[in-house]
Order: C-alpha cells, then structure tokens, then sequence
C-alpha cells in the first residue's frame, strides 16, 4: 500500500487540560510494539496526574473508512492488517459498509477474519 497505515493516538487527560500529547504510530506494529507506544505518550502526560486514558482521533491510509468506528487500538491493529493484505478494495469496502449503516460489528469481525 502507497500510503502508510497509522493512526493518531492522544493522551485524553492532557487534551482535557488545553495540552496537545500525542503520537502517530504505525498500525501494521505488532500489537504490543503499539500498545507501549500508547504508553510512551501516557507517560510523557504534561501533567501532574498519571494518564490513563487515550483517544483514536485520527488516521492515514484507510481510504473512506474511518478509525472513529473500530472502538480501540487492537481494533484498528486488526482492521489495518486486513487492509494491508488486501490494499485499497478493504479499505473502500469497510468505509462503503459503514457510510450506508449497513456495517456491524458482525460485518467487520467476518471482513478482518478473511484476511
């Protein structure tokens, strides 16, 4: 694929509190290789507080479908992977199905098993 698929993952507290934390990462990581990033940014909070939570707020890569609808970081793991193998056509087809309200969590576990 021409066009590297990430995503954009915030520190929640600090976002919160007027303060831009965050980091692009590469969502064909191993998943654990993406989780310790999130922790990177969770821990680099330029807060007094420990931050524990994170948002999914943006994306590259994914044609019309939008990271706003996988629920998390495993998830758009996933979704990335089955873009990945299968290029542009996944990624269209997830942001077909979703556009038109026919895409449920059903669909998108059956769409990312094929790959």
């Amino acid at each position: 694929m021409s066009e590297e698929l990430r995503l954009y993952v915030a520190d929640l507290a600090a976002y919160n509190n007027g303060y831009l934390n965050g980091v692009w990462v590469d969502a064909t990581l191993e998943l654990g290789e993406m989780q310790e990033q999130v922790a990177d940014v969770l821990r680099a909070t330029p807060l007094d507080e420990v931050a524990e939570d994170y948002a999914v707020n943006g994306n590259g890569g994914y044609g019309s479908y939008s990271l706003s609808d996988c629920g998390g970081i495993q998830r758009a793991h996933e979704i990335a992977c089955f873009i990945s193998e299968h290029e542009g056509l996944a990624a269209e087809l997830l942001g077909f199905f979703v556009r038109f309200g026919r895409c449920t969590k059903t669909h998108r576990r059956k769409l990312c098993r094929l790959s």
